[in-house]
């Protein structure tokens, strides 16, 4: 719910004479931006998701830790975030391969 008044507030906010420099799409402009916005951060909701779960299940509760996000979905993302850059060069290429986008 957050997200879509968020989303709905961006939309809203946008300056009009970014809005209208073509005709045919002036009335589409907002929606456009709402649901760009809303799919963004979609895959941010469903991605925390995920790495909660995964993280759970490797290596059990962790939101008693202090310093992390209240939300548990944001604490998921920091102790990955935290995770990574505290790996191998190694373990980061492999995690670059398998996740990342490649840049082959």
């Amino acid at each position: 719910v957050d997200v879509s008044k968020d989303c709905d507030a961006l939309s809203k906010g946008w300056p009009d004479h970014l809005l209208y420099k073509q005709p045919i799409s002036n009335n589409f402009r907002r929606n456009m931006i709402f649901f760009n916005c809303f799919y963004k951060m979609e895959d941010t909701l469903c991605t925390q998701f995920q790495m909660l779960q995964w993280l759970e299940y490797a290596y059990g509760d962790f939101t008693g830790i202090p310093g992390l996000p209240e939300d548990k979905y944001e604490a998921a993302e920091v102790v990955y975030k935290a995770m990574y850059a505290a790996s191998t060069p190694e373990a980061r290429l492999a995690d670059d391969f398998f996740w990342q986008k490649h840049h082959l």
